[in-house]
């Protein structure tokens, strides 16, 4: 998977490994070798939300392959860069991260840094105890539900100092 990049928020690379918290999941992993170990903690599901998440079961090498494809059929005077691109990044899985944060991410993401929206989603999440976890021996918070989004007052999103963005979350 791609770790640390802008598809993600709220990643953070650690002596130990790299802890990621999305949604309802928090994952440590750890890679040895060519292998990716872990643990992590969910709301619901088990390890099938982790291998989800993480696209550990899907054939990524097919889909690049009919991606790939489908763009040369549909921009067949740009192929040999589309095939430069899909042989560059071959291997590259994609996150299957939990819509609402990622949603909430990409409207606080607008004219900001990565680390500046990992900040303020985890200035979100802050707002609820609720969302409280001690995961490997560290402290995380999971991301909030809608229900919960929903019942900030407009002082508390004014509080997080989110500027023009606070509208969009005042209208979720």
């Amino acid at each position: 998977p791609t770790f640390c990049c802008g598809q993600t928020f709220r990643f953070s690379k650690e002596d130990c490994g790299i802890v990621e918290v999305c949604g309802d999941i928090a994952v440590h992993l750890v890679q040895r070798g060519i292998f990716l170990n872990g643990s992590f903690i969910a709301t619901a599901g088990g390890q099938e939300r982790i291998e989800d998440l993480l696209s550990a079961q899907k054939d990524v090498e097919g889909m690049a392959a009919e991606s790939c494809a489908w763009l040369c059929r549909r921009y067949p005077d740009r192929s040999a860069s589309l095939r430069a691109v899909f042989a560059y990044s071959r291997g590259v899985h994609l996150l299957h991260q939990p819509i609402l944060e990622t949603i909430v991410g990409y409207l606080l993401s607008v004219q900001s840094s990565v680390s500046l929206v990992g900040k303020r989603l985890d200035a979100l999440a802050h707002l609820f105890p609720s969302c409280r976890r001690l995961f490997d021996g560290r402290e995380v918070y999971l991301f909030p539900t809608l229900v919960q989004l929903r019942s900030l007052t407009p002082s508390m999103l004014a509080e997080l100092r989110f500027g023009y963005r606070t509208a969009w979350l005042e209208k979720l």
